[in-house]
């Protein structure tokens, strides 16, 4: 990986997506080193890498095939906005010193941080024509909380038949006007651009960390995965359900585990005995 002046764009991300048909994680992510050179473990069909870095963003991949082994070239742009590729702790570092704690500990907050969908949706409420930004910013904040209240009711109503909880009692400790009041202090304006971000410490990713993504079929409310003897079996638990999972990390097939319970027992971090079970 090189930017536009042929220099290696060091411990930039590199990831592949499967198709929906091949077999294994269904999008696997390396890095690369300090030359800019990467390497993916796994064999794919067609190959399609796409990379991020801080201040960088990809304008080619140069594809050539070496025998049975397909080589790119990703070429990289210096870009000052970092706002695609910047992670959550960024926009966090903005807001106001005496809201940061609130943010994290409110759990529609902290989930709010701007993905790109959340700052599209900023864009919009910006951009209203003769609104007043502030209010504007509120009820829409307040909508989406109430909205994620409800959501996590469903949620936790899956798995059991006690019936579907009160919503208001569940997300946002029961009231969704301070939540939206935090949100619409933290997040103003359009959320389009960020700039002089700096990760502030060598990151602990190298030339040999490799990330794999896994497809869960949707609801679920799963969190962290571990292994057990078999390093290629994952384990892991629906907080929302009566359910463990295990995905084969080869295949990324899944077979459910019921807990045989008519209450919710909402299993939540696993781990392993000195016998080496589940």
């Amino acid at each position: 990986m090189v930017d536009i002046n042929g220099r290696a764009v060091a411990q930039a991300m590199v990831t592949i997506t499967r198709g929906p048909k091949e077999p294994g994680a269904s999008a696997t992510t390396v890095f690369t080193d300090a030359e800019g050179r990467f390497r993916f473990p796994d064999s794919y069909e067609k190959p399609s890498p796409v990379a991020r870095a801080l201040g960088y963003r990809q304008i080619d991949a140069i594809a050539k095939a070496d025998g049975s082994t397909q080589r790119f070239t990703l070429v990289m742009r210096p870009e000052s906005n970092q706002a695609d590729v910047a992670p959550a702790s960024a926009w966090l570092s903005k807001a106001n010193p005496d809201d940061r704690t609130a943010v994290v500990m409110t759990c529609v907050a902290c989930h709010q941080m701007p993905a790109p969908d959340v700052r599209a949706y900023a864009k919009l409420i910006h951009e209203v024509p003769g609104a007043d930004p502030a209010e504007a910013r509120r009820q829409s904040w307040h909508t989406i909380t109430k909205y994620m209240n409800y959501l996590w009711a469903w949620e936790f109503a899956r798995g059991g038949d006690q019936g579907l909880p009160e919503a208001s009692h569940v997300y946002s400790g029961g009231d969704a006007e301070p939540t939206a009041a935090l949100l619409a202090r933290t997040f103003q304006g359009p959320l389009q651009e960020l700039t002089g971000y700096s990760y502030g410490a060598p990151l602990i990713v190298n030339e040999r960390t490799v990330i794999r993504e896994y497809e869960v079929p949707r609801p679920n409310a799963i969190r962290e995965a571990i292994t057990l003897a078999d390093s290629r079996m994952l384990w892991t638990a629906d907080v929302s359900a009566n359910r463990i999972v295990r995905i084969d990390a080869a295949t990324g097939e899944l077979r459910d585990f019921e807990i045989p319970s008519p209450k919710i027992m909402g299993p939540h971090t696993l781990v392993r005995a000195r016998d080496g079970a589940l």
